[in-house]
Parts: structure tokens; C-alpha cells; sequence
């Protein structure tokens, strides 16, 4: 079995689910059998002491 992992990058307004599908979407452009991701760090934007 061949393992590749690849770092991706991918952001929404609507939520980290979306976010990390834009990322799944962008890849499979390129990438085949996407089986599996794994959520590292997620960030949100702050303006006056509330996510936005």
C-alpha cells in the first residue's frame, strides 16, 4: 500500500465542514481516491471580542 499525504489549505464563511470540503474539492482535481483527512487547526476571524 502507497500512503500520500499532502498538506491543504481551504476556508469558508460557513463553518469548518465547508471549509475542509473546499480543500477536498480543490484536491481531487489533482489527487485520486481521497480517502480520508484529518482536521489539524482551525482559526476564526475576531473583531471586538466576537468571532466573526
Amino acid at each position: 500500500m502507497v500512503v500520500k499525504i499532502i498538506e491543504l489549505i481551504g476556508s469558508s464563511p460557513n463553518g469548518w465542514m465547508e471549509a475542509a470540503q473546499n480543500a477536498v474539492d480543490e484536491a481531487a482535481k489533482t489527487v485520486r481516491n481521497i480517502k480520508s483527512i484529518h482536521v489539524k487547526r482551525c482559526t476564526a476571524k475576531v473583531e471586538k471580542n466576537k468571532i466573526v
